[in-house]
């Protein structure tokens, strides 16, 4: 997060275009329990974490969500993650280009951005 904090203040004092920049990143909620394994519990006054196990697949769904300079945010359902992740992108950019004659994409470092798929997707 420090990083990316340096890397928008150092564009921001270069003079760099701010509002050409479309942030993007995603969320998965998992159905069969919360998220990172472990939930608080109230015994006698105080509180203890509780691991949990996820005994089954209940499933998950993906958010993909951006941000623009002007506050246009926009969410969709990725129903089947990394696999449809470029089909998705596709969608996605034809969407941008509806509404912005010029931006830049950023994204994180997540493994669905990072993948050869993806990468060939942005270099074309």
């Amino acid at each position: 997060m420090r990083k990316r904090v340096e890397i928008v203040t150092d564009w921001v004092l270069s003079g760099f275009n701010i509002q050409n920049v479309i942030f993007s990143d995603e969320k998965t909620f998992n159905f069969d329990g919360p998220d990172n394994f472990m939930s608080w519990e109230n015994i006698s006054q105080e509180y203890i974490i509780k691991r949990n196990k996820r005994q089954m697949g209940g499933g998950s769904l993906m958010i993909h969500g951006m941000v623009a300079y002007n506050g246009c945010i926009f969410l969709s359902v990725v129903r089947e993650r990394i696999r449809v992740y470029v089909e998705h992108l596709k969608k996605t950019f034809s969407t941008l280009k509806e509404r912005y004659t010029q931006y830049i994409f950023q994204q994180d470092n997540a493994l669905a951005h990072t993948s050869k798929l993806v990468h060939e997707f942005f270099v074309k």
